[in-house]
């Protein structure tokens, strides 16, 4: 990053969260400073899509350069449901894909006792939920507000691009 021009862009996001290539393209042809990247989330397999799209849909970010000389690259990641509000801010709409929570129950639970959030572990479903969580399509979320629902590979791919 030290290295980088004060226009160069920045992308802030975690290695399960895929940026489109349009959208990469849509924002070095942009005037703006700071992008949400507005992507759909696939919890538990990968056809299982979140389909409330709200403030949590925004999963990575991108800045320029000269950006980051005022905040964090962590800032701005933990602030990442709000920044779409930040001046001179621009949500990217299907921006990409963001893959979570994937690999069976078994490794939901792994994962839920292994995140370094801070909060209390005795409240995580046991296997069972899990388990019949998935196969039943009930999808439980932590976040009230967010709804998933299983979809087609078709709309997995030919999603609408970033411009």
């Amino acid at each position: 990053i030290a290295k980088a021009k004060p226009n160069d862009l920045i992308l802030i996001s975690d290695l399960d969260e895929i940026i489109r290539p349009e959208a990469i393209d849509h924002m070095t042809k942009s005037d703006a400073n700071l992008f949400a990247l507005r992507m759909t989330l696939h919890n538990f397999k990968f056809n299982y899509m979140m389909v409330s799209h709200d403030r949590h849909a925004c999963w990575g970010q991108a800045v320029r350069r000269s950006y980051l000389d005022e905040l964090t690259p962590e800032f701005i990641r933990r602030n990442r449901f709000y920044c779409h509000g930040w001046p001179n801010a621009t949500v990217i709409p299907h921006a990409g894909w963001h893959f979570s929570w994937l690999g069976g129950y078994k490794k939901i639970i792994e994962k839920a006792y292994s995140c370094i959030e801070p909060y209390d572990k005795s409240t995580i479903p046991t296997e069972e939920y899990f388990a019949s969580t998935i196969a039943g399509n009930k999808f439980a979320t932590a976040v009230p507000e967010v709804v998933n629902t299983a979809v087609g590979l078709p709309l997995l791919i030919a999603a609408p691009s970033a411009t």
